[in-house]
């Protein structure tokens, strides 16, 4: 598993490839909330899952903390998901609540 990070001044994108899923969150958890404790009001944070392998429910629920944190500072929040990751987000309804795109395959 690895990510990476890529930012503007109003928008961050975070990249997340291989496995999303046990232990591995926890190092990803405390990364990303460097990341949110950094951001600006209004500011844009893009999740990368379309590289991602694999996701269980501690992926799903850092997913979810990162979007309520990203509110809780008047952040949007959205996923770029590969085929693996949308066949999870969608099965649970996250799309419902999240903003979940699917980027053509030239561009992942």
């Amino acid at each position: 598993m690895s990510s990476s990070k890529k930012s503007s001044d109003t928008s961050v994108h975070l990249k997340v490839s291989g496995d999303m899923s046990g232990e591995r969150v926890l190092a990803l958890e405390k990364d990303f909330e460097t990341v949110i404790a950094g951001l600006p009001k209004g500011a844009n944070l893009v999740l990368d899952l379309q590289t991602v392998s694999h996701i269980d429910s501690r992926g799903i629920s850092l997913c979810v903390g990162m979007y309520k944190k990203c509110a809780n500072r008047n952040a949007t929040f959205s996923i770029n998901a590969g085929s693996e990751s949308l066949r999870i987000l969608t099965q649970i309804k996250l799309d419902k609540i999240i903003r979940i795109q699917v980027l053509p395959d030239d561009n992942r």
